[in-house]
């Protein structure tokens, strides 16, 4: 154990503060004791799973956060094209546009350029 961890000779308080001056400069960015501590009592609570980087858990969606109403529009508009010739992406464009400009007014939905 290393010394400024010691409970015999240390307080929580100060461990704490020594973990806190160790993740500063471990390049943590600027790490206080209240920080250190909310990290124990959240990893008392939790177990490990509170020490991950939930980020990377929480569940996404295809579509990302695109309005709903364009993502309509664009099944709506490649539904419509099913069959026919390919064309491009581009091709597709002022036909989504239509589709919203129908369904919700002119201007109402702003549209990716």
């Amino acid at each position: 154990m290393r010394p400024q961890y010691d409970p015999e000779r240390h307080t929580l308080a100060e461990r704490e503060q020594a973990n806190a001056q160790e993740l500063t400069a471990l390049g943590f960015g600027r790490v206080s004791r209240t920080t250190a501590q909310r990290t124990r009592l959240a990893h008392r609570k939790q177990g490990l799973w509170r020490l991950l980087d939930h980020r990377t858990t929480r569940a996404s969606s295809p579509t990302g956060r695109a309005d709903e109403r364009v993502v309509a529009a664009v099944r709506e508009a490649l539904h419509r094209r099913r069959g026919r010739s390919k064309g491009t992406i581009n091709g597709l464009f002022p036909l989504i546009n239509q589709i919203l400009q129908d369904r919700h007014g002119p201007g109402t939905v702003p549209t990716p350029s």
